[in-house]
């Protein structure tokens, strides 16, 4: 009688831990709903520069730098034919210039949406007049679930472009140098 009791208690045991089991794993996915994963804030925009710096322009996309800030990534910097659209819209938006480098950053916002109500970090004009030697001016053609993009309008679309993320503080930077025309003239000699 004592090895049945035993027997028993143990089936009982296991029985209350299959209930237990089976409650968890139906109850356990209903108390994340809602739950947001912790991760690093977007890099947040909070200035936007154009200059000439004798033989190249300078565009700098600069960040907020706060520790829990991501690092913007640059997923794209390229030229791209016309229409320019703006991201998510689909509407075209007009650049001026001869040619149009388009720079997308992923990880990057002008909006933190971390906070409530969301704060915009980035207060400057998202069109850009430069008229420098090569950007004639900048626009913004998208700020949407953290992909930040703009379009630079240059004078010429024969420049070969660099685009870098720097730290100290954060900021994207995009180098486009001067192209000069040279032309030719033919030499007759007798």
């Amino acid at each position: 009688m004592r090895g049945t009791v035993g027997v028993r208690r143990r089936v009982r045991g296991v029985a209350l831990a299959c209930v237990a089991v089976g409650i968890l794993s139906v109850v356990a996915p209903w108390s994340t709903i809602g739950a947001v994963a912790a991760g690093p804030t977007p890099a947040l925009l909070t200035a936007v520069d154009v200059q000439d710096l004798g033989t190249f322009d300078r565009v700098t996309f600069q960040f907020r730098s706060d520790p829990g800030d991501a690092l913007p990534e640059i997923s794209r910097a390229d030229y791209m034919s016309r229409p320019v659209l703006a991201d998510p819209s689909g509407m075209v938006v007009d650049v001026d210039g001869n040619a149009v480098l388009q720079i997308v950053m992923s990880n990057a916002s002008g909006t933190d949406l971390t906070v409530d109500p969301p704060v915009t970090t980035y207060t400057g004009p998202t069109r850009i007049r430069a008229d420098l030697p090569s950007v004639v001016e900048l626009v913004q053609t998208g700020d949407f679930e953290s992909v930040l993009s703009w379009a630079i309008g240059l004078r010429s679309g024969a420049a070969t472009i660099t685009a870098q993320v720097l730290t100290g503080p954060t900021r994207v930077v995009v180098d486009i140098p001067h192209v000069t025309a040279i032309v030719a003239a033919p030499s007759f000699t007798g």
